[in-house]
């Protein structure tokens, strides 16, 4: 009998200990925090491993961006980012290159990482395998704009081109080696876009982060020449396309008035004088990663910008005083023509165009403002005055960074001063939601059971 009683006891304490000292798996990630689940595994405690992620693409050496890693497609049938799920990681990226290691929920098999800067890829999935996540770039698709015409310039937003400032045979026909597609083939003037000039736009300028309209960047984006090199009378004007973050086809043309006026206070006469040149049929950036745009100018291959004389003659020097406007066509490159089409148009001006919201009211007020405009440094403390534009009316993430371009003048200082986009310092941080658990008889029991 007291041989049974001894058994039982064993028997009972060896269940005790070993259910005691059994791994146990509580988590279930289907159910809110807070959770236990009522059949705990006995098997693998492990609801959680690390995880490299290494994302890397090309870009400028130097160009700094954040990215964020999310565990499920990050964007909306229109483009923009979602609200309603949250980063599991957030990291720098410098130069294309971000390796991290994160610990991350073992029931993921697939992330995502998201940049919101102009010139790295948007969106980037990885698959994980074997602890590794490596990205790609993932092809964007969004819904396609409402066509509209532009409102308040009579017939401006569809006069013909007078004049085209390149042909078909001056961009590259086809992507190969090391030239794009739609590249120009000798540009007017070639200068490297310094990495910091990116970095600053980039992060200023950010995808789909709403810029307000009461922002001092948000304005017309007319150029007026205000110095000359020759006698003070003249300047030459030269432009390139910096970035775009946009899956249209869109078109630029540009038109210049030399009288006392501004573009906004010109009467219906007078805005029927003004003439439109065709400055870039396809107005877009090789650097463009909705993956399918992936044609155009390379940043810092320009193009000179010519001036209609009172003999009629396309010059190079543009005089003191002249005023220079933009005109979008969106969606407006005929490919099959190598042509602009009538289309959609934004203006630099804003009251020539149709009010984005109708009579609606708009973040306070009516807007019809699609452009941004402002000047950066570099580290020699040479100034880049951009502008950019918003290729959409409804359905718009109100970004101003669909095309960024830099106006480039030589005298250097012959173009009026612009807002400053300032270098800031980036930072970013995280947050993390998790069971912390404490072993409290070690070592003086050696015992490792945390729970």
């Amino acid at each position: 009998m007291t041989n049974k009683v001894l058994i039982s006891v064993c028997i009972a304490v060896f269940a005790i200990i070993f259910q005691s000292c059994s791994d146990r798996d509580y988590y279930d990630p289907t159910k809110l925090p807070g959770y236990v689940a009522s059949n705990p595994s006995g098997l693998d405690y492990s609801t959680s491993h690390n995880v490299r992620l290494d994302l890397n693409y090309d870009v400028a050496n130097g160009v700094i961006s954040t990215v964020d890693f999310y565990t499920e497609y990050p964007l909306t049938n229109t483009g923009s980012l979602r609200t309603d799920i949250t980063p599991i990681a957030r990291g720098i990226n410098v130069a294309g290159s971000t390796e991290l290691s994160r610990r991350i929920p073992s029931y993921i098999d697939k992330l995502y990482a998201y940049s919101p800067n102009l010139f790295v890829p948007l969106v980037s999935s990885a698959k994980i395998a074997n602890g590794i996540a490596s990205f790609q770039p993932e092809t964007i698709s969004v819904e396609p704009a409402n066509t509209t015409r532009a409102g308040n310039a009579g017939d401006l937003w569809k006069r013909a081109s007078i004049y085209e400032l390149k042909k078909r045979e001056d961009f590259y026909a086809a992507t190969s080696g090391d030239n794009f597609k739609y590249d120009i083939i000798a540009p007017d003037y070639q200068s490297n876009i310094p990495a910091e000039v990116m970095t600053h736009i980039g992060n200023t300028f950010a995808e789909y982060e709403r810029i307000p309209v009461t922002s001092e960047f948000v304005r017309d984006a007319t150029f007026t020449v205000v110095k000359g090199s020759k006698n003070n009378e003249s300047t030459k004007i030269y432009l390139s396309v910096l970035a775009a973050g946009c899956d249209q086809r869109n078109s630029l043309s540009y038109f210049v008035y030399t009288g006392d006026k501004e573009f906004s206070e010109l009467t219906k006469a007078e805005t029927e004088k003004l003439e439109v040149i065709t400055l870039l049929q396809l107005a877009n950036s090789n650097n463009n990663h909705f993956s399918h745009m992936k044609i155009g100018l390379t940043p810092g291959n320009y193009i000179q910008l010519l001036y209609k004389n009172e003999h009629g003659q396309f010059v190079e020097d543009f005089p003191v005083g002249a005023k220079i406007g933009w005109r979008l066509n969106a969606n407006g490159f005929d490919e099959a023509n190598f042509t602009v089409k009538e289309s959609e148009v934004r203006f630099s001006v804003p009251v020539w165009n149709d009010n984005k919201w109708g009579n609606q009211d708009y973040q306070g007020g009516t807007d019809s403002n699609y452009t941004i405009q402002f000047q950066t440094t570099d580290n020699k403390g040479n100034i880049y005055k951009c502008f950019g534009f918003e290729d959409k009316r409804y359905n718009s993430d109100e970004d101003y960074n669909d095309l960024v371009f830099h106006v480039y003048s030589d005298p250097a200082d012959g173009l009026s001063e612009l807002p400053e986009v300032k270098p800031e310092d980036i930072t970013i941080t995280e947050s993390y939601k998790g069971i912390l658990a404490f072993e409290d008889n070690w070592p003086k029991k050696r015992r490792l059971r945390f729970e």
